[in-house]
Protein backbone atom coordinates (compact mmCIF):
# COMPACT_ATOMS: atom_id res chain seq x y z
CA UNK A 1 0.00 0.00 0.00
CA UNK A 2 2.94 2.30 0.62
CA UNK A 3 4.04 1.99 -3.01
CA UNK A 4 0.58 2.98 -4.19
CA UNK A 5 0.32 5.84 -1.70
CA UNK A 6 3.69 7.35 -2.69
CA UNK A 7 2.86 7.98 -6.35
CA UNK A 8 3.83 11.27 -7.94
CA UNK A 9 0.39 12.70 -7.21
CA UNK A 10 0.38 15.18 -4.31
CA UNK A 11 -2.49 13.50 -2.43
CA UNK A 12 -3.73 10.00 -1.95
CA UNK A 13 -7.36 9.28 -1.17
CA UNK A 14 -8.06 5.89 0.33
CA UNK A 15 -10.88 4.22 -1.62
CA UNK A 16 -14.06 3.63 0.34
CA UNK A 17 -14.06 -0.13 -0.28
CA UNK A 18 -10.67 -0.41 1.47
CA UNK A 19 -11.68 1.37 4.67
CA UNK A 20 -13.74 -1.48 6.19
CA UNK A 21 -11.09 -4.21 5.81
CA UNK A 22 -8.41 -1.87 7.15
CA UNK A 23 -10.58 -1.02 10.16
CA UNK A 24 -11.13 -4.74 10.77
CA UNK A 25 -7.39 -5.38 10.49
CA UNK A 26 -6.56 -2.63 12.98
CA UNK A 27 -9.16 -3.90 15.45
CA UNK A 28 -7.97 -7.48 15.07
CA UNK A 29 -4.32 -6.49 15.57
CA UNK A 30 -5.31 -4.62 18.75
CA UNK A 31 -7.26 -7.67 19.94
CA UNK A 32 -4.27 -9.92 19.22
CA UNK A 33 -1.95 -7.60 21.10
CA UNK A 34 -4.23 -7.45 24.15
CA UNK A 35 -4.63 -11.22 24.26
CA UNK A 36 -0.87 -11.71 23.88
CA UNK A 37 -0.18 -9.23 26.69
CA UNK A 38 -2.66 -11.12 28.91
CA UNK A 39 -0.64 -14.31 28.44
CA UNK A 40 2.43 -12.58 29.89
CA UNK A 41 0.78 -10.82 32.83
CA UNK A 42 2.16 -12.29 36.05
CA UNK A 43 -0.48 -14.36 37.83
CA UNK A 44 -0.68 -15.68 41.38
CA UNK A 45 -0.26 -19.41 41.49
CA UNK A 46 -1.39 -21.19 44.61
CA UNK A 47 1.60 -22.43 46.57
CA UNK A 48 2.62 -23.55 50.02
CA UNK A 49 3.35 -20.45 52.06
CA UNK A 50 6.27 -20.15 54.45
CA UNK A 51 3.97 -19.42 57.41
CA UNK A 52 1.84 -22.50 56.72
CA UNK A 53 4.92 -24.68 56.42
CA UNK A 54 6.26 -23.34 59.73
CA UNK A 55 2.93 -24.13 61.38
CA UNK A 56 2.96 -27.62 59.89
CA UNK A 57 6.44 -28.23 61.28
CA UNK A 58 5.54 -27.06 64.76
CA UNK A 59 1.98 -28.47 65.03
CA UNK A 60 2.12 -31.51 62.78
CA UNK A 61 5.52 -32.99 63.54
CA UNK A 62 3.97 -35.73 65.69
CA UNK A 63 1.45 -36.74 62.98
CA UNK A 64 1.53 -40.27 61.68
CA UNK A 65 3.21 -40.95 58.35
CA UNK A 66 -0.19 -41.48 56.75
CA UNK A 67 -1.51 -38.12 57.96
CA UNK A 68 1.66 -36.32 56.86
CA UNK A 69 1.54 -37.90 53.39
CA UNK A 70 -2.13 -36.98 53.10
CA UNK A 71 -1.39 -33.32 53.92
CA UNK A 72 1.47 -33.24 51.40
CA UNK A 73 -0.71 -34.83 48.71
CA UNK A 74 -3.54 -32.33 49.34
CA UNK A 75 -1.07 -29.44 49.07
CA UNK A 76 0.41 -30.76 45.82
CA UNK A 77 -3.05 -31.26 44.34
CA UNK A 78 -4.00 -27.71 45.26
CA UNK A 79 -0.83 -26.31 43.63
CA UNK A 80 -1.32 -28.45 40.53
CA UNK A 81 -4.99 -27.45 40.19
CA UNK A 82 -4.09 -23.77 40.45
CA UNK A 83 -1.33 -24.05 37.84
CA UNK A 84 -3.58 -25.93 35.42
CA UNK A 85 -6.38 -23.38 35.77
CA UNK A 86 -4.08 -20.41 35.16
CA UNK A 87 -2.28 -22.15 32.28
CA UNK A 88 -5.64 -23.02 30.69
CA UNK A 89 -6.64 -19.34 30.80
CA UNK A 90 -3.31 -18.33 29.28
CA UNK A 91 -3.68 -20.99 26.59
CA UNK A 92 -7.10 -19.68 25.58
CA UNK A 93 -5.72 -16.13 25.49
CA UNK A 94 -2.85 -17.24 23.26
CA UNK A 95 -5.21 -19.13 20.92
CA UNK A 96 -7.41 -16.02 20.76
CA UNK A 97 -4.36 -13.89 19.90
CA UNK A 98 -3.49 -16.26 17.04
CA UNK A 99 -7.05 -16.15 15.70
CA UNK A 100 -7.15 -12.34 15.91
CA UNK A 101 -3.83 -12.11 14.09
CA UNK A 102 -5.01 -14.47 11.35
CA UNK A 103 -8.16 -12.35 10.97
CA UNK A 104 -6.03 -9.20 10.72
CA UNK A 105 -3.83 -10.70 8.01
CA UNK A 106 -6.90 -11.87 6.09
CA UNK A 107 -8.42 -8.39 6.36
CA UNK A 108 -5.19 -6.84 5.05
CA UNK A 109 -5.27 -9.29 2.15
CA UNK A 110 -8.87 -8.24 1.46
CA UNK A 111 -7.85 -4.57 1.57
CA UNK A 112 -4.98 -5.14 -0.86
CA UNK A 113 -7.27 -7.00 -3.27
CA UNK A 114 -9.82 -4.19 -3.05
CA UNK A 115 -7.09 -1.62 -3.66
CA UNK A 116 -5.49 -3.38 -6.60
CA UNK A 117 -8.57 -4.63 -8.43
Amino acid sequence: MTAIATKAEPTFDLPDDVRLPLAIAIGAFVGAALCAIFTNVPRRYREAGAEGLRKLLSDGWADSETDALSKVAKNRLSVLGSARHINRDKGWALLSAIIFEALAVAALFWAMLALLY
